[in-house]
């Protein structure tokens, strides 16, 4: 039995041009939580069971100008994963429970070594508030609506897993969201993901497309693919990511990162970042995101520290004007 989990406070402002909020949240970036992984030999393979939830806390994708938040509000809606895994080497990987669908992350392939603070995620640092207009008002668009990435998520399923063939790994998953009570969808999709290390770079890159039945919204159909590379020697990397979805829009995202490992606190990771996307709000709508990342490792491996600044622009076909919008995301994530 093993039992793992983290700790990732933070503290986030946000500007919306005209008011300025701030206070402590969970980073949902990459969130507090616990798990606990059983596993034993099997046949010709290993059997695991891994339950992880989330501790509860509000997280920065759901803090608002307005919304005062409970400082602990724990329900099932957090619970990640609980599920059975069947791993071979000459069979692949099967999972039947709550856990990742093969989509899951194809959209943040990341090796910047950032992504905790800042990547192609932007709603999970303020996805929750609304962009307000020249005129004064707050708008009915939010972060989350206009500036969406289109990644899978987790959910009650069946998921295979190939065998990795030259760096190539084939998935395939069936779901459905059973967790909450708002929004009730049949998924399934169909990934490949790629993994090259050799002794000057390192190189990952996933593409996939999902279906999604909705009882209450319309059907979706999406189709999202990222690519990250590292250079070894310089610390020089590049991260790009697209999603397009059927309902909704585009979107492109680009990265430039630098790592550099001898410094005497501890190696550092800092990253700018751009995204844009039409459509996503409203026909006609554009949207666009500038982004910095800093994260700081220190002599205990499990403790990093981390700060992320970003800019948000959006206009629509409407006869407003959206004032420019700024969000600061500080803190430190610790792993035990």
């Amino acid at each position: 039995m093993q039992a793992y989990g983290q700790l990732s406070p933070s503290h986030l402002v946000f500007d919306d041009g005209a008011q300025t909020t701030g206070g402590f949240a969970d980073n949902s970036n990459s969130g507090s939580r616990i798990g606990l992984w059983l596993k034993r030999p099997a046949g010709a393979g290993e059997l695991s069971f891994n339950f992880e939830t989330a501790l509860g806390f509000p997280g920065t994708n759901t803090e608002t100008q307005s919304q005062s938040l409970a400082d602990w509000d724990w329900s099932r809606n957090d619970i990640r994963k609980t599920e059975v895994i069947w791993q071979t080497a000459r069979f692949g990987t099967f999972y039947a429970g709550q856990g990742s669908m093969a989509s899951d992350g194809v959209a943040n392939v990341d090796l910047s070594g950032t992504s905790v603070v800042s990547y192609v995620g932007i709603p999970d640092t303020a996805g929750a508030f609304f962009l307000r207009t020249e005129l004064g008002p707050l708008s009915l668009v939010s972060v989350a609506q206009a500036f969406p990435n289109f990644d899978g998520g987790r959910r009650l399923r069946l998921r295979y897993d190939s065998p990795s063939i030259r760096g190539f790994v084939l998935s395939v998953s069936a779901g459905e969201q059973v967790l909450s009570n708002i929004s009730q969808t049949k998924d399934s999709d169909i990934t490949l993901r790629y993994n090259l290390e050799t002794e000057k770079f390192q190189v990952a890159a996933a593409g996939g497309y999902t279906w999604v039945d909705r009882q209450t919204l319309s059907n979706n159909r999406t189709a999202i693919g990222s690519f990250s590379v590292v250079h070894k020697p310089t610390g020089i990397s590049f991260t790009m990511s697209a999603g397009t979805r059927d309902t909704a829009g585009n979107y492109r995202y680009f990265k430039l990162g630098y790592k550099y490992g001898h410094s005497r606190i501890g190696p550092f990771s800092v990253s700018v970042d751009y995204y844009a996307a039409n459509n996503m709000a409203s026909p006609g709508s554009r949207s666009e995101a500038y982004g910095f990342g800093l994260l700081q490792r220190f002599s205990n491996p499990r403790l990093e520290g981390y700060l992320g600044l970003r800019r948000y622009d959006f206009a629509d076909s409407s006869p407003f004007n959206y004032l420019t919008a700024y969000s600061v995301l500080a803190g430190a994530r610790w792993k035990f």
